[in-house]
């Protein structure tokens, strides 16, 4: 029994970077400053028992003012006791209004010191929802096994589609004979692809087109995998070659862009498996930004049939990149590099070709069910 296939959006956060830690650090500090601010804010306002016990102290000494002007009145010093007494009654009315005036200035600028830091404790806790956010985007990723298993799968079920709507049945795939022979097998240059007979050939690799990119990740191993494949299922029976060809959605496992081709061995006129060199300006990879610096992709390497007809049908195996050797026999010299571990498919392109030869030649198939 196989696994669950992750979700859609398990299988997306092998395709992005999670946030760099260091934005998580900014605003746990930024955090942790506002609130230190806010608190001493708080330790600002002006408790209203202060004000109380200042107000108190200048109607004492309002009072002692004015008991003081009485005695001078009385005693005869009639002027300076009218001056001690208008003294007493502008302390006894500093008294009150003056603490209270204080008090509404200080609570007034704690207030706003408050606010200021609020806000500030606001922007820290909106950047750490936004970082957890784009974290939980991110991780934690499939595994890179996780990853090869869907598409092996999702492969499996391609190939199954594929033997359904050409109407081609298992007993009626043949392989060529130098297979049987010499117990040819496949390694992991051709993924998903075995010495079975009863099952068809299979080549894929990024699919791109006008108006997209596919998006692309490299794994520990140093694979790269990606969030679209083309697909073409070969069948190679004992009168024709049928072609099933799709378009992979690696989130959901869906399929589009179906097309079936069937063709007789004599209008297959080549098989070719190389690289293209021009083809910079077709490629549309969009790998994890962290990734960037893996290599340029100004190269496809892909698997291409040519009919009588003059048509050819490609389909992209892998991405590579032009470089210029440090240390070169002739000026200017420029080699492709395949980097990423994409599949070349060789062994069958090999295959197919020796399919063709069999047929075009009078060499025979191996006896049924080899």
């Amino acid at each position: 029994m196989s696994a669950a296939r992750p979700s859609p959006e398990e299988i997306r956060k092998y395709f992005l970077d999670p946030p760099d830690p260091a934005e998580l650090a900014h605003a746990e500090a930024g955090l942790r400053d506002a609130e230190r601010r806010m608190a001493e804010a708080r330790a600002r306002r002006p408790h209203p028992g202060t004000r109380k016990r200042e107000q108190n102290n200048r109607l004492v000494v309002a009072g002692a003012l004015a008991f003081v002007s009485l005695v001078m009145s009385v005693t005869g010093s009639g002027f300076l006791g009218f001056l001690g007494l208008a003294g007493a009654a502008v302390i006894a009315v500093r008294a009150y209004l003056t603490p209270k005036e204080r008090e509404e200035a200080e609570r007034e600028a704690a207030h706003r010191a408050w606010e200021d830091a609020n806000n500030e404790r606001e922007r820290a806790l909106r950047a750490l929802r936004e970082y957890h956010r784009r974290h939980a985007l991110a991780e934690p990723k499939p595994s890179d096994g996780q990853m090869d298993r869907v598409l092996r799968q999702d492969i499996e079920l391609i190939k199954s589609r594929a033997l359904i709507t050409l109407n081609v049945h298992p007993d009626d795939l043949v392989r060529p004979a130098y297979m049987a022979r010499h117990r040819v097998s496949f390694d992991a240059s051709a993924p998903s692809n075995s010495a079975d007979v009863h099952d068809p050939f299979v080549v894929y690799g990024p699919a791109y087109g006008a108006g997209y990119a596919v998006w692309s990740a490299a794994g520990a191993d140093g694979r790269r995998r990606y969030s679209r494949y083309e697909v073409m299922v070969i069948c190679t029976t004992r009168y024709h070659l049928a072609l099933y060809r799709c378009v992979l959605d690696t989130f959901t496992g869906a399929l589009d862009e179906e097309r079936t081709t069937e063709y007789h061995y004599n209008d297959v006129v080549a098989v070719h498996s190389e690289s293209d060199p021009n083809a910079g300006g077709r490629i549309q990879i969009q790998p994890r930004p962290s990734q960037k610096y893996l290599f340029t992709a100004d190269t496809e390497r892909y698997f291409e049939l040519v009919v009588s007809s003059g048509d050819r049908v490609r389909i992209v195996t892998g991405i590579g990149s032009r470089r210029t050797p440090a240390r070169q026999g002739q000026a200017g010299a420029q080699h492709v590099v395949h980097r990423g571990k994409d599949p070349d498919f060789q062994a069958v392109a090999d295959a197919v070709r020796m399919m063709l030869r069999e047929k075009k030649g009078g060499v025979h198939s191996p006896p049924h069910g080899l």
